[in-house]
């Protein structure tokens, strides 16, 4: 049988080598008496794939991960909006604060960078209005009062960067693990060929039944007759 003639897809792979592993099991002895290639190696390394796939589980627990990082992230930018403000307001109190025009720092560009909701845009902004501010502490007279927000600037813009860089880390991981069952799906294809296409030889012409238990088109109609029912 031609290689090409095999179309599996990622969702119906685990349950349909579940399958076939179940069936070279019971057969296995069959197999070993056609072929040497079929030792218990062969078994072990085919039944180690095919449980690294079931346990794809793994691979939603890191989507559901990343999209709550997200979330964690969206819901964290709007806290910037109360500190700009309060920022921006001090600065136009007029001499008795400082003799500073807001428009020499750069509100503007911070406000644009969060209703972009633009992360590494506002990481950069908020830097840049903080070394504005830094350089003219001692234009202020309530000094102490642009301290404490300066300080509160980069404490959101800390916990910013640490979001974003366990985001990146996660996103990191989820495409290895991605890459990792992509890799065991080329090989248990390979596996399921191997075992596929010698049943013929295994089983000859007297034991159509135990040839039918590998048929293709048997196996993923019963997998998507599982699937229909467990939705």
């Amino acid at each position: 049988m031609n290689k090409a003639a095999y179309r599996f897809n990622s969702s119906e792979m685990p349950i349909l080598a579940d399958r076939i592993l179940s069936n070279y099991k019971r057969d296995k002895s069959y197999f070993e008496q056609y072929s040497p290639k079929f030792n218990q190696e062969f078994l072990l390394r085919f039944e180690e794939k095919v449980n690294s796939l079931l346990d794809r589980k793994s691979s939603k627990i890191f989507n559901d991960k990343v999209i709550q990082l997200n979330k964690k992230i969206e819901e964290f930018i709007p806290n910037f909006s109360p500190l700009l403000n309060i920022t921006e307001t001090f600065l136009r109190s007029g001499s008795k604060v400082t003799n500073l025009y807001v428009s020499g720092f750069c509100f503007t560009e911070v406000k644009d960078a969060l209703n972009l909701r633009s992360v590494g845009e506002i990481q950069r902004s908020c830097l840049k209005l903080v070394r504005q501010l830094e350089s003219h502490i001692e234009d202020f007279v309530d000094k102490g009062f642009i301290i404490i927000l300066l300080q509160n600037f980069h404490l959101l813009i800390d916990k910013l960067i640490n979001l974003e860089c366990e985001l990146a880390e996660l996103t990191h991981r989820h495409d290895l693990k991605s890459d990792e069952y992509l890799y065991i799906d080329h090989q248990l294809k390979d596996f399921i060929e191997t075992i596929i296409e010698s049943t013929p030889a295994v089983f000859g012409d007297n034991d159509a039944a135990k040839r039918e238990d590998y048929s293709i088109e048997k196996l993923m109609m019963q997998t998507q007759i599982n699937r229909g029912q467990t939705q």
